[in-house]
């Protein structure tokens, strides 16, 4: 399957403007804004919303001002059924310009027609449709106007006490001050990978969500209070969704929430709402921590008959393996989990991850990129879970991968050389415990690839970043001595071959050669090359006739030692 961005033929032309173009100083510009495809006037085909947000003056803090019909709104596109669409914003009375975020649809007047709730930073927007022709804002007089500003973030339509009238939830994302917010780096959470960056959500103050019942005169009551939802505190929530998660008949609330437990309202069938997402296991990750949560989606995605959950978060939120497989003709059995390095803050992933799982994917070797947690954010014992849980599903599922269970490997560069020499060291550690379900798997991989790996931690010749963003600012001795790896090496570390430059000023080739000296020591079979030339993170080495022979090289070890066998 492939899909193609058709949208400037279709007529999907005018930008959704979101702060500013080349730098944002405040929370408000980051998040965007949501879109609903829906058929407003019921012609049997879908209309597209796609809401958009405005600017801050230059330097300022207030909204900028445009010129006439120049301002960002949001835009309803009708379908024309030819696989165009027309922009009716002005026509139907959709034009407003602020800060929106998200958008739900339901006929909460029950006359047959989709209405609309537009969520905003500074006042929500009930949207009465008038049979397709236009939108009538009928905030105040439905009981939704509020008073001062709040950040509306999700909503969702609901009949909660199952009366035949659509209720309305509405998620509130933080309690936000854009006239005392500090500048960009000048706050504990205004810094991300060391670059300063817009504050927040983490340090700001957060809201409560709300819970308007319908009354069924055009008018909503807020229940948040007497049902419990105002009880969740402590959240940044963002996109909500209503559905029957416990199959029980009644409609239950997810939301999820930015750096914060996520949020399971379930039913108590009598008006009332409780949290049951940490029982549920539907509040953290599979290690027990908080993810910064944004979109959600519900379906059955198994066919099992129960609704399946799918979160989305914010970038290096969460491990991920890409996965690249050869050819079934072409295909040794082998398979390496790649850790691309990045010194634990950011990840080359390009030249030390895309390029060498093609290389070994046509070389007949399965390839499976690992995204691992990073520091500042994460540190150990983070990175090594990701890693070994990596290696775990890979064997778990080598079948399905054609790959042999006994041919899994661990492939790393610079630092995520350390996280490799890590995995091959560690990986019995109750550092690397977590329970995921494949506790039975092992974990250690069957041969290692290091190429200009950070091995040491708390010496001489140690990579100060790598370590800083790994174990924090004040690591004890112990610890340090723990991940430094040549200290770890034992006869069960895997066979181990490694890629060094004599050159590379960046992470000295002492690391290398000392935990070559710990795998002689130890009698682990181990290769070890040293290039006289080469600066510090080549990658494959591509243009370099003389470094780029590692790749050979490694591929003639793995043939040696049984790993590969030529097709």
């Amino acid at each position: 399957m492939q899909l193609t961005d058709i949208a400037a033929q279709a007529g999907l032309t005018s930008p959704s403007i979101y702060g500013g173009v080349d730098r944002k100083r405040f929370i408000i510009e980051t998040n965007g804004a949501g879109v609903a495809l829906i058929d407003y006037d019921r012609d049997g085909w879908l209309d597209a919303l796609v809401l958009s947000g405005t600017r801050l003056a230059d330097g300022e803090r207030r909204d900028a001002s445009f010129g006439a019909g120049a301002a960002p709104t949001n835009r309803l596109y009708r379908n024309r059924r030819d696989g165009t669409f027309v922009d009716v914003t002005d026509r139907v009375g959709l034009r407003r310009t602020g800060w929106a975020s998200g958008v739900c649809a339901g006929d909460y007047d029950n006359d047959g027609w989709p209405d609309l709730l537009l969520t905003y930073y500074g006042r929500n927007v009930l949207y009465r449709n008038e049979r397709g022709a236009r939108f009538q804002d009928v905030t105040a007089g439905a009981g939704l106007g509020a008073t001062g500003v709040r950040w509306g973030s999700g909503c969702t339509f609901i009949d909660y006490d199952r009366d035949g009238r659509l209720d309305l939830f509405v998620s509130n994302y933080l309690r936000f001050d854009l006239d005392a917010a500090d500048e960009p780096g000048k706050g504990p959470n205004c810094l991300w990978k060391g670059v300063p960056v817009n504050c927040g959500p983490k340090g700001l103050p957060t809201d409560t969500n709300l819970l308007f019942k319908n009354r069924g005169n055009g008018a909503f009551e807020d229940v948040s209070v007497a049902s419990g939802v105002a009880r969740v505190t402590g959240r940044y929530p963002m996109t909500a969704v209503a559905a029957d998660l416990d199959g029980d008949g009644w409609l239950d609330i997810y939301v999820a929430s930015d750096s914060t437990a996520a949020i399971l309202y379930r039913n108590n069938r009598d008006g009332t709402f409780s949290d049951v997402a940490l029982e549920s296991g539907a509040a953290y990750n599979e290690q027990g921590s908080p993810q910064a949560g944004m979109g959600l989606a519900v379906g059955d995605v198994d066919a099992d008959g129960r609704l399946d959950l799918l979160k989305t978060h914010f970038a290096d939120d969460i491990p991920a393996l890409t996965i690249y497989l050869p050819a079934k003709p072409q295909a040794t059995g082998a398979g390496i989990v790649i850790c691309p390095g990045g010194g634990y803050g950011a990840l080359a992933m390009d030249h030390e991850g895309h390029e060498v799982a093609r290389w070994l994917t046509s070389r007949g070797v399965a390839a499976f990129i690992l995204k691992y947690r990073l520091g500042p954010r994460y540190h150990h014992p983070a990175m090594l879970q990701d890693v070994l849980r990596a290696i775990r599903v890979v064997r778990s599922r080598a079948a399905e991968f054609n790959v042999k269970a006994d041919r899994v490997g661990i492939m790393g560069f610079s630092a995520g050389g350390h996280l490799a020499s890590s995995a091959a060291t560690l990986f019995d550690h109750p550092d690397g415990k977590v329970a995921d379900g494949l506790e039975s798997v092992s974990s250690r991989p069957d041969f290692a690839v290091l190429a200009y790996p950070v091995i040491l931690m708390g010496q001489e010749h140690a990579h100060k970043g790598s370590q800083r963003n790994l174990l924090g600012d004040n690591p004890s001795t112990e610890l340090m001595a723990r991940l430094s790896t040549d200290l770890q090496v034992t006869a069960r570390t895997p066979p181990t071959f490694i890629f060094q430059t004599d050159a590379d000023a960046g992470v000295p080739a002492e690391n290398a050669v000392k935990f070559y000296l710990a795998l002689r020591k130890a009698g682990v079979p181990a290769e070890l090359h040293v290039y006289q030339k080469g600066v510090h993170g080549v990658g494959m080495a591509p243009g370099d006739r003389e470094l780029s022979t590692w790749t050979d090289r490694l591929l003639g070890w793995l043939r040696v030692n049984g790993f590969i066998q030529d097709q």
